[in-house]
């Protein structure tokens, strides 16, 4: 797809900056419809599927971006997995939310594997539980007892990254370089040049999540349930912290 920019633009508006594309500026509509174009036509599309009975929708970078880690990601009450990415072939209930799509357009073209879990509550609120007290807000107790969110979560992890070669660091055998300005041109497409066969390293793939509002309480509590060092940090929006983090961290 060729892209013509407006009057007083440019081809930087399309992307978000990084180290293959330093001037780029990201506008939000211009890379609003970068990331459908890339999502829908990627070389690893995302993925929709159930995992231990939970919905789950994950995407990897193109095979010449470098993987640098994991970044697992929790939507805030009323969201799910789906907003995170366009409806595609392979993920025919996504919707993709406009700020949502933004944040996963900026972890995938700088080499994030992406991966978003829905809240085993899909009925009512659907936040996230507390994982300090059982159950948050108008969680539905029906669904078991807390909490439940969770051990769901790391047994979606515990199966995918394993099975998705992303417990470890790749690490290219080494080849020719391209030429410069191919990979400058190619790589915030997805696109480029052949890659040499990737090995995997004995180095652990960081791990990283990322949550808003309800989701953003879920993460806090993450490293509290996970074993020690399995997160290398936490990304969070617009959520306090739950009483006792501190307390309970140190």
């Amino acid at each position: 797809m060729f892209i013509a920019h407006g009057c007083g633009h440019g081809a930087t508006d399309w992307w978000p900056q990084s180290e293959s594309c330093p001037k780029c500026i990201g506008l939000p509509e211009e890379m609003n419809v970068t990331l459908h174009l890339l999502l829908r036509g990627y070389a690893a599309v995302a993925v929709s599927s159930t995992i231990a009975d939970a919905e789950v929708v994950w995407q990897v970078p193109a095979a010449d971006t470098r993987l640098r880690g994991v970044m697992f990601i929790a939507h805030g009450c009323g969201h799910g997995a789906t907003d995170w990415w366009p409806q595609s072939e392979s993920c025919p209930k996504c919707i993709g939310l406009p700020e949502e799509m933004n944040v996963t357009l900026h972890l995938l073209l700088r080499g994030y594997a992406a991966v978003a879990v829905s809240s085993a509550d899909r009925t009512r609120s659907r936040c996230w539980q507390d994982s300090f007290g059982g159950g948050g807000g108008d969680w539905d107790y029906t669904l078991g007892a807390a909490p439940v969110d969770w051990m769901q979560v790391k047994r979606v992890l515990d199966t995918l990254l394993p099975r998705e070669q992303l417990l470890l660091h790749p690490h290219h055998t080494p080849a020719p370089a391209a030429p410069a300005a191919a990979t400058t041109t190619y790589t915030a497409s997805g696109g480029g040049a052949a890659q040499p066969p990737v090995q995997p390293s004995s180095r652990p793939l960081p791990r990283y999540a990322l949550g808003g509002s309800s989701g953003g309480g879920f993460v806090m509590g993450l490293p509290l349930v996970f074993p020690p060092g399995y997160w290398s940090g936490l990304v969070v929006q617009i959520a306090a912290a739950p009483s006792g983090l501190l307390t309970a961290h140190l």
